[in-house]
């Protein structure tokens, strides 16, 4: 009876890392599997990931650039206005989301952009608009949830809207 339920035990561990585990080959693995379904392209031909991260963990390094303007509208979709120097090679922008959820009256949830220039040493002031599904960052995907995004030292409210519950 031991060796059956030990056996059985042993099983489940071998069979159980899924993106929750917290080993470094596992959460890579996760973290390419977000990165195939959160990934975007702009007209200009940038990348765009919008991902939920552990900010402890993240280390991001990021090239220089501007946010000029960021607003959140009622399809679940986050619109940035950015400006960088370039225009010879594709730009990658991250637009990563705290999985940690600061607690409070609404939820605040930290968010940072990040920029890859790809070695661009081109120096056209390139202004770019940004449109990415910002669902993952809802405090619960149920219609109605409020969470406060803080993004770049402002404070954007962000009403989750469930498919086909869009009131305009």
């Amino acid at each position: 009876m031991r060796i059956t339920l030990f056996s059985a035990l042993l099983l489940s561990l071998i069979f159980l890392p899924a993106c929750g585990n917290r080993k470094k080959k596992h959460r890579d693995k996760c973290d390419n599997e977000m990165e195939a379904t959160n990934k975007y392209t702009t007209e200009r031909g940038s990348t765009v990931w919008v991902l939920v991260v552990d900010m402890l963990d993240e280390k991001p390094k990021s090239d220089p650039f501007t946010l000029i303007d960021v607003h959140v509208d009622d399809l679940n979709k986050l619109h940035l206005t950015v400006e960088y120097s370039g225009g010879c090679k594709a730009h990658e922008f991250k637009i990563l989301g705290s999985r940690a959820i600061l607690k409070s009256l609404p939820a605040q949830r930290p968010i940072m952009i990040t920029h890859n220039a790809n070695g661009d040493d081109c120096r056209a002031i390139i202004r770019e608009e940004i449109l990415v599904d910002i669902s993952d960052f809802a405090y619960t995907k149920e219609n109605g949830s409020e969470i406060i995004l803080l993004i770049d030292g402002q404070r954007l409210s962000y009403i989750y809207q469930a498919p086909g519950h869009n009131d305009k």
